[in-house]
């Protein structure tokens, strides 16, 4: 630390400090007014919709055939690989796994990361 240190003068630590609990104050009045707002506005939302509506065998019928076309036209994008494309790789981790056998007496694996 150096020897010619000297701290800020009181009234400016006084007024960070007032400064910060008023921004603090004022941070959290605003989230709740935001939050206020969204609650009534859901509120509103929500009294919108007719209560009369209720689930039909029809419409259960309607939203499985819609599922089912909305599933067929999802295409996916590239060419698919084939099964000779994918190759299995080995990554060194992989070998640190049966790190504890080789404690216990059985034969490491060529390769493997000697302790």
């Amino acid at each position: 630390m150096n020897s010619d240190f000297k701290p800020p003068p009181k009234g400016l630590s006084i007024l960070a400090t007032v400064g910060g609990v008023v921004t603090g104050v004022v941070a959290i009045a605003g989230l709740q007014m935001v939050s206020n707002h969204l609650s009534k506005r859901a509120t509103v939302v929500e009294s919108s919709v007719p209560a009369s509506v209720k689930a039909s065998p029809e419409s259960s019928d309607n939203a499985i055939a819609l599922a089912k076309l909305d599933a067929q036209s999802v295409e996916i994008p590239g060419e698919p690989l084939t099964a000779a494309q994918i190759a299995a790789t080995k990554t060194p981790y992989q070998d640190l796994r049966n790190c504890h056998k080789r404690r216990c007496g059985a034969a490491a694996p060529s390769g493997a990361l000697n302790n």
